[in-house]
C-alpha cells in the first residue's frame, strides 16, 4: 500500500529591507544674499533604515546634457549636421553649490539613525530671485526631495555683513 501523506503548515513571515533617505528639512530659503557675499547653510540627510543607502543630489531642473545626435546628411550639401543640447547660461556657474552631492549612509543597526551633513552655498550672480528644486535619489530605495531658494540683492548692508563676519 500506499504511505499516508503527512503536511505540516509554517506560518512564515518576511521582511523586505530597502534603504530610505529623510531630510532635516524640506526646503532652505537663503533670503537676500549680495553677489559679493555668498551665504552657506546646512541640510541633513537622515537614513533610518537598518541598510546602508547609496544616495546622490540631482537637480530636477537641468537633465544631463545630450550627447551629439547625427542627423541625415543632406542630398544636396553633402555635409552632416549635428545638433547640440544648449546649456542654460548658469550651468558653468550655478547660484547654488552642493557638497557632497553623492555618499552612503549607513544603516542605523541597533543605534541612531546614521546622518549626513550636505553643505549648500549661495552665491547669485545678479539682482534676481533664484529657485531650484533638487532630487535626493536612492539606489533601489525611497529618496526625496528638496527646494532652494534665495534671492541677489545689491543692498550694501548684506555686502558690509561679510566684512564684519571676517575681521
Amino acid at each position: 500500500g500506499a504511505e499516508p501523506v503527512c503536511v505540516q503548515d509554517f506560518p512564515m513571515l518576511t521582511t523586505v529591507l530597502y534603504p530610505k533617505i529623510s531630510l532635516s528639512q524640506d526646503s532652505v530659503n537663503f533670503e537676500n544674499v549680495h553677489p559679493n557675499a555668498p551665504k552657506v547653510m546646512e541640510i541633513t540627510l537622515i537614513n533610518p533604515t537598518l541598510v546602508d543607502a547609496t544616495w546622490q543630489i540631482v537637480d530636477e531642473e537641468h537633465p544631463k546634457p545630450k550627447t551629439p545626435q547625427r542627423r541625415r546628411s543632406s542630398a544636396a550639401s553633402g555635409t552632416t549636421r549635428r545638433a547640440f543640447a544648449t546649456k542654460a547660461p548658469d550651468r558653468a556657474h550655478p547660484a547654488f553649490e552642493i557638497h557632497p552631492t553623492s555618499g552612503v549612509i549607513a544603516g542605523r543597526g541597533i543605534g541612531q539613525p546614521q546622518r549626513q551633513k550636505v553643505t549648500i552655498r549661495f552665491h547669485p550672480k545678479h539682482d534676481l530671485q533664484y529657485k531650484r528644486q533638487y532630487r535626493v535619489r536612492v539606489k533601489k530605495g525611497l529618496g526625496t526631495f528638496f527646494a532652494l531658494k534665495g534671492s541677489g540683492s545689491y543692498n550694501e548692508v548684506l555686502e558690509s555683513d561679510l566684512a564684519l563676519s571676517l575681521s
